[in-house]
């Protein structure tokens, strides 16, 4: 296992060095496993590609079932543990900016002072790739919406209400509840592509477009342009902690909103560390 986990460090870190690093064995160390993977499977998994390393097309399809085989092992040996009466083992958990922003960080916070022995990992992710990271088995939940594969289990948790974000001395700062039409005569700030769940439920019930003047990929660069008189943009009530005092966040009148839980494989196939986090993570959502 301890090769296949190298080809995971060497292709999510795009260097040998930082690779050998992160697994506490030396540089020479590290290739001679890469090298003798790839005498093994006849073929290279690695080029390197201006200043950093990545895999092949062929090293792309194999470190798909890599990713699998030490989540395998991962959820072997918590089984293992929990036979024996322990609860131990690490829990690689994507999450979209909403999630990590409210509600997930709290959760891990308590479980791993409650649950010790389990280590959580969070990544961030927008929500195809946080969707093709579980596939793939590189994580192994995704704290999202239910806008998911059929291949994946949602278990759901709770509802996130859809609104929009604009300065405080916007016209749209008079209304409780804004209607979606209004959306069509204003300058709209436009979430990249791969970012913009939110966006894509209020533009479908639009029968004339916004007025798209910027492009952003990060909340924080929305935010900014909101604040400056730049716009208005969709938002979840999720993320309203991020706020500063200058800008305000209303709902729509016609009441659009997400489903938001947690994504897998398979619920029944689940570790015990992980059927745990995911029961401790309804607790908290049913506490809302």
């Amino acid at each position: 296992m301890i090769k296949y986990k190298a080809f995971i460090e060497v292709a999510e870190k795009g260097n040998y060095t930082k690779a050998a690093k992160a697994m506490g064995y030396s540089q020479p160390g590290i290739s001679h496993m890469i090298d003798t993977l790839e005498k093994e499977f006849g073929f290279p998994l690695l080029r390197r590609e201006k200043n950093t390393i990545v895999p092949t097309n062929d090293g792309e399809k194999i470190l798909h079932y890599c990713y699998r085989l030490l989540q395998d092992e991962r959820e072997l040996l918590e089984t293992v543990d929990a036979i024996k009466g322990l609860m131990t083992g690490t829990i690689k958990a994507a999450t979209l900016n909403s999630m990590a922003v409210d509600f997930l960080p709290e959760i891990v916070l308590n479980f791993t002072h409650a649950f010790s022995g389990i280590n959580v990992v969070m990544h961030e992710f927008a929500i195809e790739d946080g969707i093709q990271a579980v596939l793939s088995g590189q994580m192994d939940l995704l704290f999202g919406t239910d806008g998911v594969p059929d291949t994946l289990d949602f278990i759901p948790l709770f509802t996130d209400p859809i609104g929009l974000i604009m300065r405080e001395d916007h016209p749209f700062a008079r209304y409780d509840r804004i209607p979606v039409g209004k959306l069509s005569s204003s300058d709209f700030i436009m979430p990249e592509v791969g970012w913009d769940d939110l966006a894509r439920p209020l533009l479908d019930a639009l029968d004339t477009p916004p007025n798209v003047r910027h492009y952003t990929a990060s909340e924080t660069a929305s935010i900014s342009l909101v604040s400056h008189g730049m716009g208005v943009f969709p938002f979840s009530k999720l993320q309203t902690k991020l706020l500063p005092a200058n800008v305000t966040f209303r709902e729509f009148q016609e009441g659009f909103y997400r489903n938001m839980g947690i994504s897998l494989r398979s619920e029944k196939d689940a570790s015990p560390a992980q059927r745990e986090f995911i029961r401790f993570a309804k607790a908290c959502a049913e506490s809302l």
